[in-house]
């Protein structure tokens, strides 16, 4: 798999969600996904297993045989609605759904075989995109009255940082559809006032 754009990724995620039927929902229900990739023959079957069975991994998707395994406590923490947990299962189906194969020493917690594979690396960082772009879709997100880090969070069930990361990346697609400039920080503005007011010649600096 070559490497991927953000946008790309977004509309592998949005796809997704169409394929799912759950385009239009903000709080997306990991079972409920895992039951419909399985009827839309997007994976072939789930299993739960033990921890100690799989002690370096919460899931792991088989590209091979098409079977996403679940560490039975990573299982549990997804049915009680926990953030990581939710957030790893649509990692997985990321995983899934960019048509990775790298299913030999890939995992989702960081082990010392993806400091040293970059193609692992790879994979890893557009299943995370792909997680947070598919659990809180720009076209969501921006519907939302209130645009903030804790409210993407609750709605979507996020983390605290991954709704920052999310909130930052609507932003910007806001941004460049509306051609707006970014607000400078206080501390610049406040600096250029100064050196103004002390005869320097300030020029206009345009945000983003």
């Amino acid at each position: 798999m070559p490497y991927l754009e953000v946008e790309q990724i977004e509309i592998a995620a949005r796809r997704l969600r169409k394929t799912l039927g759950v385009d239009d929902l903000l709080y997306l229900d990991p079972m409920t996904l895992i039951v419909k990739a399985k009827h839309f023959g997007l994976i072939g079957d789930y299993r739960r297993v033990p921890d100690h069975e799989m002690p370096d991994d919460e899931a792991i998707f088989d590209p091979h045989r098409k079977i996403l395994i679940i560490r039975e406590s990573a299982f549990c923490a997804m049915n009680r609605g926990e953030a990581r947990a939710r957030f790893t299962i649509a990692h997985e189906l990321g995983h899934m759904a960019l048509g990775h194969t790298n299913a030999r020493n890939r995992n989702v917690s960081g082990r010392a075989i993806e400091k040293i594979a970059p193609t692992i690396k790879r994979d890893e960082a557009q299943a995370n995109a792909f997680a947070a772009v598919f659990l809180a879709p720009t076209h969501l997100v921006r519907q939302l009255p209130d645009l903030s880090c804790s409210e993407i969070a609750k709605r979507f069930g996020l983390s605290e940082a991954a709704a920052e990361v999310r909130k930052s990346e609507v932003e910007t697609v806001i941004r460049r559809e509306q051609r707006t400039k970014r607000t400078l920080p206080n501390s610049i503005t406040d600096y250029l006032n100064e050196a103004k007011t002390k005869g320097h010649r300030v020029k206009p600096i345009d945000g983003e």
